[in-house]
């Protein structure tokens, strides 16, 4: 159970990363 929340918790950090750079590049 751990190790399946700490992947996704994983997974959805990288998604919110992406998504925030996306943004940066946009704005900037």
């Amino acid at each position: 159970m751990a190790a399946a929340s700490r992947r996704s918790l994983r997974r959805r950090r990288a998604a919110t990363t992406r998504a925030r750079a996306a943004v940066v590049l946009s704005a900037r």
